[in-house]
């Protein structure tokens, strides 16, 4: 009986929902993950069709930066610059600013690939690597970000303490979904930056309108000299 309590999820992503069960301790009813879909309808039905919601239920939101309506996501690196913050705003459509609350002249308009290091919060549940679409990992942003804007807050697996027996045993559930993946992605992502460093480095419009031309951050040493 209680297993019809319990949601059941695209195959695409069951090892990685059983993992995150298993990890947590805990498995979402279907009550609780209709709530996240009722909430993470905003984004749009295009969006909401690309994403597994249940997945949202195991998000460490209490781990999560977000400032200004914009989602910290990750990182850029690349020989010769500063590792640079990305942050994602969801307004009708996606974009990643360089500073939290998307000011002008912070727009990234240039990023292949995405982040070359995620934020853990997010990359532990989504496993983003393993997202070649970049409308999905949009897709899954904009959700994460419509449920921090809801009040009240649907519901988390934070709300339910795991037992101390099960705490001591967690396993991460990123490890056992990429034992097989080698860090293939990670290494082919840094490989195009090197390569294709004018092209692949992320652009940032510095200008005051939309349509004003775009340039390059600066490296190191033009920063330092400043």
């Amino acid at each position: 009986m209680s297993q019809m309590l319990h949601t059941k999820v695209n195959e695409t992503v069951q090892d990685l929902y059983d993992s995150l069960r298993v990890s947590h301790g805990i498995t979402p009813t279907v009550a609780e993950v209709q709530h996240l879909k009722d909430v993470i309808l905003s984004i749009g039905h295009s969006r909401h069709n690309k994403i597994e919601p249940a997945l949202l239920f195991f998000i460490p939101r209490s781990a999560l930066k977000f400032l200004q309506d914009t989602l910290l996501i990750g990182w850029i690196e690349a020989p010769g610059y500063p590792r640079a913050e990305a942050w994602y705003k969801f307004s009708g459509k996606s974009n990643v600013y360089a500073k939290p609350g998307a000011p002008r002249g912070s727009l990234y308009t240039n990023l292949d690939p995405l982040c070359d290091v995620w934020c853990q919060a997010l990359d532990d549940v989504l496993v983003l690597d393993e997202i070649e679409d970049r409308a999905v990992q949009y897709a899954y942003f904009a959700a994460v970000v419509a449920i921090l804007r809801a009040d009240p807050p649907p519901p988390s697996f934070e709300d339910h303490p795991a037992s101390d027996t099960v705490a001591q045993h967690r396993t991460s559930p990123v490890k056992v979904r990429r034992s097989s993946m080698l860090d293939a992605p990670r290494s082919s992502r840094k490989k195009r930056r090197l390569v294709k460093r004018e092209e692949a480095f992320p652009i940032i419009d510095l200008t005051e309108s939309d349509t004003g031309e775009a340039v390059t951050l600066e490296p190191h040493s033009a920063l330092r000299s400043h």
